[in-house]
């Protein structure tokens, strides 16, 4: 899944092909848009679970999307 994709390496950046090859390998029609549409619905999804976590999965402009730790996003209770 996208998530385990990204939680493998927190803070290294995927591109889009990266995700497309490891979320839907055996696809040849998934493309960017699939995959913009995927990362809007899990961050979705992580932010019902716990508000704010939806910013765990970030968006680095030209480049693709990476996951942050709970951490850096101040989620963390102390």
């Amino acid at each position: 899944t996208l998530l385990r994709l990204l939680a493998s390496s927190p803070g290294r950046v995927f591109s889009d092909q990266e995700i497309l090859r490891e979320v839907w390998p055996d696809s040849r029609y998934a493309n960017s848009k699939d995959v913009k549409q995927y990362v809007y619905l899990v961050r979705q999804r992580l932010g019902k679970v716990r508000p704010g976590a939806e910013g765990m999965i970030v968006t680095v402009p030209g480049f693709g999307y990476k996951l942050v730790s709970p951490d850096e996003l101040g989620l963390t209770e102390r």
